[in-house]
């Protein structure tokens, strides 16, 4: 749940392209074959119409009966349908082990250059505008 808060709150790529491949009309818009159409995912992550109080970091939007309840195609951190992300599995998968490594091993601490609120850069995929600064303090063996 909080993986996938995080991802809510900070997805990866801010933009989705897709090619419409036939002419189309969809609420009154008509969207002409081969026209590049692009959806702004954090646009649909922060509309308070799909998530209330969408700026707070609340975990339980994704406990299972929440999850049942969401309108579709308003979370796509990796997309959604035939042309998501191959690597989603993989991607939560690698993040699940290390954050519990990470966990494990390092208490993770505010160090004087820690911004807060994180400034974000104006770039296509997710990244800190001036890096990402935290202490790494290992913790004691048991």
């Amino acid at each position: 749940m909080c993986m996938d808060e995080t991802l809510r709150l900070y997805p990866i790529a801010n933009t989705l392209n897709r090619e419409c491949n036939k002419t189309c009309t969809i609420k009154g818009v008509k969207i002409p074959e081969k026209l590049s159409v692009k959806i702004a995912v954090d646009a649909l992550h922060y509309n308070p119409k799909y998530w209330p109080e969408p700026e707070k970091f609340i975990p339980e939007r994704f406990s299972e009966e929440a999850k049942s309840k969401q309108v579709p195609f308003t979370y796509l951190p990796f997309g959604e349908g035939p042309r998501m992300c191959l690597g989603m599995r993989l991607a939560k998968l690698e993040f699940k082990i290390a954050a519990v490594e990470m966990i494990r091993n390092f208490k993770v601490l505010r160090c004087e250059k820690t911004e807060d609120p994180l400034v974000l850069s104006n770039s296509v995929l997710l990244a800190a505008k001036n890096g990402i600064w935290v202490k790494f303090e290992r913790r004691l063996k048991k």
